[in-house]
């Protein structure tokens, strides 16, 4: 059931931007169709505008512990963050979203920056094609 609906998931994200004409939109296809064969069933992908919103399965972009934002900011610049939920000193409810770490990559190169968030965020090796 958790596989049906991660694998949904994917072909939401990749759905909700397939027709957009907007640059953002189809460099978030792109990621979306280079990552799926390595990261489906390791990661969840879910959208925000134009951002991509990666987390664990059984997560979702919006109820997280951590997740990978990725973001077209312009025509030669993508940012990537890993960002983790923080808990307020003496309290165990979370405080918002800290930036752990994070590139900017060329979109060209984006694929790759990604892929090493992706691994802060799942563990493990980078999963083979």
């Amino acid at each position: 059931m958790i596989e049906r609906l991660e694998a949904e998931a994917w072909d939401s994200a990749i759905d909700r931007y397939r027709d957009m004409p907007a640059p953002a939109a189809q460099l978030n296809v792109e990621l979306l169709e280079a990552l799926r064969p390595r990261w489906e069933g390791r990661v969840r992908p879910d959208t925000s505008m134009f951002d991509l919103l990666f987390t664990r399965p059984g997560s979702t972009g919006y109820s997280y512990d951590e997740r990978v934002e990725v973001t077209r900011e312009s025509d030669d610049r993508v940012r990537v963050v890993l960002t983790r939920m923080v808990p307020r000193l003496g309290e165990t409810r979370p405080a918002g979203p800290v930036v752990v770490t994070g590139d900017f990559a060329r979109p060209e190169n984006a694929t790759t920056v990604v892929e090493s968030l992706l691994m802060q965020l799942a563990g493990g090796e980078r999963a083979n094609a």
